[in-house]
C-alpha cells in the first residue's frame, strides 16, 4: 500500500511538472488569443486551424458541405468542455464563416433603427458599421458560448416552472447566488469591464455585470429584461443614465429586481415565510413604486442609510436594452434560424420591437440601448494592446487552462450547464481541481514547478472550493454546502475575494436549514463588503418575518455530498477539510 502510494505520489509530481510546462505555452497562448479577438474588430482575420478549409466552392477541400460545417460547428459549440476553451472556439467561428459564404442574404433585413441613436463614437465602431457583413468575427465565439451558457443554465434552473415571473425570480436568485458583487471600481474590482461569458465563468461582477447576466437568461427563455436607468435631474447632453435596477415585463406590468441590494423590491406584500422555511420575496411592480413612496423608503436601515432612489426619482426612468454589437448582427440572424430542437437558443435582440412592448407598459420616458456594450467594445479597440490589460484578462483566466484536462474549466462549464453529479459532472472536475497543497509544495522545493504556476494552482483550488459550496446548496445538501464554504475555503483563505459571497451563501444555507440566528450572524458580517446593505437588509427581514412567530425553521439534514463522486478525494459526510 505504501509503495502503490509513493507511486501515485510521484506521477502526480511528474503530472504536475508536464502540467505547468504546458500552463506556460497556454498562459501566452491566451495573450495571443486576446490580441487576435482585438485585430480581428480591426479588420485583421485571425489564422485558421489546420484541416478547415478556406476554398469558397459548394464544398470544402476534404468535401466537407455547408450544412454539414454548420452542423459540426453547432456540435463542437455543445460539446466545448472536452477541448481547451479558445483553441475550439476559434474552429467553431471558421467553420461558421465557411458556412456562411453559400448563404443568400436575409431578405429584407435591416440594422435595428435605435443604433441611429447611440452616439456617434458608437456608430463609428467596426462592428457596428458592418452589422451586415455575412463574416464571423473571432469574439463572435465567446457570445455563442455566453448564449449557450445562458440558455441551458436558465433551463435548468427554473426547472418545471412555467410562469414567467416566477420564473424570472428563479433566475435572479440564482445569479445574486453565484455572481458575487464586486466593487465597481479600486481595490478588489477587475481592471476591465465584463462581458457576460466573463461573468458567468469568473463567477463575480459588479451590479451591472449582474443585470447583464440576469438579463440574458431571462432572454433565453423568452422573457422580456431590461435595465432601468435614471436619467440626469438637470439635462445635460454629455451626462448618461445612471443604471438603478433590472425590469421584466410581464402583461403590462412591469416588475422590478435590484442587483446591487441583491433582492427584487418587494410590492405592498412582498416579503413572507416561504413553504422551504426562508424569505419569499415578491416583486413590486415599477407603478406601485412610482405611486407609493413608503415602497422605497422601507428599503432604509435608518436615518443615516437610505436607499438612494425615491419615488420622485422614478419620473425620470428610462428603460436601457443590453446589446452587444454582434447581436445586432444579420450574421447571427442566420444562424439563429438555423438552430432547431435541443440546440435553439437566442442569439439575436430585435431592440426596436423589445422596446414597443417595454413602452406599452407605460412609467417610462423612453427605452433605447444600453450603452455599456459599445463602452466595452471600444475599451477593448482602444485597450487591447495595453501590457497591463492583456496581462489582467490572461491571469484572470489562466486557472481556467491548468492541467492535461483543464478540470477547472471543464467542472466550470458542467456547473453552468447543470450537469452537477457523477461522472464527468461540476463535481467531479471540481476535485480534480483541487490538489493536495502538500504535493504543491513539494515540485516547487524540487524546481519542477514555478512558484506563480504552483499559486494559479491553489487560485484554481480556491475557485473550486466556493464553487463546490455552491453546487450543494444547489441540491439541498446543506451540511456539506456549510463545510465547502467555512472549512475548506474560507478558513484556508480568509482574505479571499470570494469573501463577501462566503458570508452571503452561509447566510442562505443556514436561512434554508431554518437555523435564522446563524443566517443574520452571517449576514451582518463583513461591514465593509459591497453587498452589506442587501444582507442587512436580507437581516432585518428575517427578524421581521421568520423570527418574529418565534418559530424555529423545519429540521433538515444533510444528504451525501455530490463531491463523494470524486475519485481523487472522497470526504466523508460532511467532508473532512483538506485546505
Amino acid at each position: 500500500m505504501n509503495n502503490m502510494n509513493n507511486r501515485t505520489l510521484g506521477n502526480r509530481r511528474k503530472s504536475f511538472l508536464s502540467i505547468g510546462r504546458e500552463l506556460l505555452g497556454r498562459f501566452w497562448w491566451a495573450v495571443v488569443l486576446v490580441d487576435a479577438a482585438v485585430l480581428s474588430g480591426c479588420g485583421t482575420k485571425p489564422p485558421s486551424p489546420q484541416g478547415l478549409s478556406q476554398g469558397s466552392g459548394p464544398l470544402s477541400a476534404s468535401g466537407v458541405s455547408a450544412d454539414e460545417l454548420f452542423q459540426l460547428a453547432v456540435d463542437n459549440l455543445e460539446h466545448l468542455e472536452k477541448y481547451q476553451s479558445g483553441q475550439m472556439l476559434q474552429q467553431v467561428v471558421e467553420r461558421l464563416n465557411q458556412w456562411i459564404r453559400f448563404q443568400r442574404p436575409l431578405e429584407g433585413w435591416r440594422p435595428d433603427p435605435m443604433i441611429r441613436r447611440l452616439p456617434k463614437a458608437y456608430q463609428e465602431l467596426p462592428s457596428v458599421r458592418e452589422l451586415d457583413k455575412q463574416e464571423f468575427p473571432l469574439e463572435d465565439g465567446y457570445v455563442l458560448l455566453a448564449a449557450l451558457w445562458a440558455r441551458d443554465l436558465a433551463k435548468w434552473v427554473v426547472g418545471q416552472t412555467t410562469d414567467e415571473l416566477q420564473q424570472a425570480e428563479k433566475l435572479f436568485d440564482w445569479t445574486v447566488r453565484n455572481i458575487q458583487l464586486q466593487p465597481s471600481g479600486g481595490g478588489g474590482s477587475p481592471a476591465w469591464r465584463q462581458l457576460p461569458w466573463e461573468t458567468l465563468l469568473l463567477g463575480r461582477g459588479n451590479s451591472l455585470d449582474r443585470a447583464w447576466v440576469f438579463v440574458l437568461l431571462a432572454r433565453q427563455l423568452g422573457i422580456d429584461a431590461f435595465l432601468i436607468g435614471l436619467a440626469p435631474e438637470k439635462a445635460d447632453a454629455s451626462a448618461s443614465e445612471t443604471p438603478w435596477a433590472v425590469g421584466v415585463l410581464r402583461g403590462k406590468e412591469i416588475y422590478v429586481f435590484d442587483p446591487a441590494l441583491g433582492l427584487p423590491i418587494p410590492g405592498p406584500d412582498g416579503i413572507k415565510k416561504g413553504s422551504e422555511g426562508g424569505l419569499e420575496i415578491s416583486p413590486a411592480t415599477f407603478r406601485q413604486l412610482a405611486d407609493n413612496p413608503v415602497l422605497l423608503r422601507r428599503l432604509d436601515l435608518g436615518d443615516k442609510e437610505r436607499y438612494p432612489v425615491v419615488s420622485a426619482d422614478l419620473a425620470r426612468a428610462v428603460g436601457l436594452i443590453p446589446a452587444l454589437p454582434s447581436e445586432l448582427s444579420v450574421r447571427m440572424q442566420l444562424v439563429e434560424n438555423r438552430l432547431v430542437g435541443a440546440s435553439r437558443m437566442r442569439l439575436t435582440v430585435r431592440a426596436s420591437e423589445q422596446a414597443e412592448r417595454i413602452q406599452a407598459a407605460g412609467g417610462l420616458r423612453e427605452v433605447k440601448l444600453w450603452t455599456r456594450p459599445f463602452t466595452i467594445e471600444l475599451e477593448r479597440l482602444e485597450r487591447g494592446r495595453q501590457p497591463e490589460f492583456v496581462q489582467a484578462r490572461a491571469l484572470a483566466l489562466a486557472p481556467f487552462e491548468l492541467g492535461a484536462m483543464a478540470p477547472l474549466w471543464r467542472g466550470r462549464t458542467a456547473h453552468l450547464r447543470g450537469n452537477l453529479k457523477g461522472e464527468q459532472s461540476a463535481a467531479y472536475f471540481y476535485h480534480e481541481a483541487r490538489p493536495p497543497e502538500s504535493e504543491l509544495n513539494i515540485a516547487v522545493a524540487e524546481g519542477k514547478m514555478p512558484q506563480p504556476i504552483r499559486d494559479l494552482f491553489l487560485l484554481a483550488k480556491m475557485n473550486a472550493s466556493y464553487w463546490l459550496g455552491l453546487l450543494c446548496f444547489e441540491v439541498g445538501q446543506y451540511q456539506a454546502a456549510i463545510d465547502y464554504f467555512e472549512k475548506r475555503t474560507l478558513e484556508p483563505w480568509p482574505n479571499s475575494f470570494w469573501k463577501p459571497g462566503i458570508h452571503y451563501n452561509l447566510g442562505r444555507t443556514y436561512e434554508a436549514l431554518g437555523q435564522y440566528e446563524q443566517a443574520i450572524q452571517r449576514y451582518e458580517a463583513d461591514p465593509a463588503a459591497p453587498d452589506h446593505y442587501g444582507r442587512r437588509l436580507r437581516a432585518r427581514w428575517i427578524k421581521e418575518h421568520l423570527l418574529s412567530s418565534g418559530q424555529s425553521g423545519p429540521g433538515k439534514t444533510a444528504e451525501k455530498s455530490p463531491a463523494s463522486a470524486a475519485p481523487s478525494e472522497k470526504p466523508a459526510n460532511p467532508p473532512s477539510p483538506k485546505p
